[in-house]
């Protein structure tokens, strides 16, 4: 073969513009200009969080620094949470004297089961029963939770961590738990919009 012969390729040959026009990808890709801002890029809300927009934060060790941040709860935890109950009262000094039977309350004790029109004095201005249960373990959760965070993490979609693939109604069962789990969090956000 004698060098005449072999055509070189250059960016300028009418082959290779050829091969352009109708590959698309790869180096002879088209470089596109889209200037558009990426949706999935983390948004910056240092004036709203009061903290500076890193990715990840520093583990908290200081025990005063870690009482400031949220408790949380995972899986077990919320089960027993929700079996203990509100935090028990802590421990005061003895009564030396008997009380005066002016001071004693005239309140009746609280009890899910026999509540009834005339207990709902007991409540408050905070709203039904179980709300004000629900404050409560939240007050119990803020106070012994081991679980801190700088925020509240999003929660998993149920079946998440399930190997495998579920049958018919293992997938309806997941989907509708979905749907609820998404009902709530836009409750949640209107709440908080206000």
């Amino acid at each position: 073969m004698s060098e005449s012969n072999i055509t070189p390729l250059e960016d300028n040959s009418p082959r290779l513009n050829d091969y352009k026009r109708y590959k698309g990808r790869g180096r002879y890709a088209r470089v596109s200009t889209c200037e558009d801002p990426d949706t999935n890029r983390p948004v910056s809300r240092e004036d709203e969080n009061h903290e500076p927009n890193y990715d990840r934060y520093e583990t908290v060790r200081n025990k005063e620094q870690r009482k400031q941040l949220l408790g949380d709860d995972c899986e077990c935890c919320r089960d027993y949470y929700a079996g203990v109950g509100p935090l028990p009262p802590r421990l005061q000094q003895p009564m030396w004297r008997s009380p005066s039977p002016n001071s004693i309350p005239t309140t009746k004790p609280l009890c899910k089961h026999r509540q009834t029109d005339t207990y709902a004095t007991n409540v408050g201005a905070s709203g039904s029963m179980e709300q004000v249960q629900e404050e409560e373990i939240t007050r119990h959760k803020q106070a012994i939770s081991r679980h801190r965070h700088h925020w509240y993490r999003p929660k998993t979609p149920p079946g998440y961590w399930d190997i495998g693939f579920p049958d018919t109604q293992e997938a309806s069962d997941i989907n509708r738990r979905a749907r609820d789990m998404i009902r709530q969090k836009m409750h949640g956000i209107s709440r908080d919009a206000g």
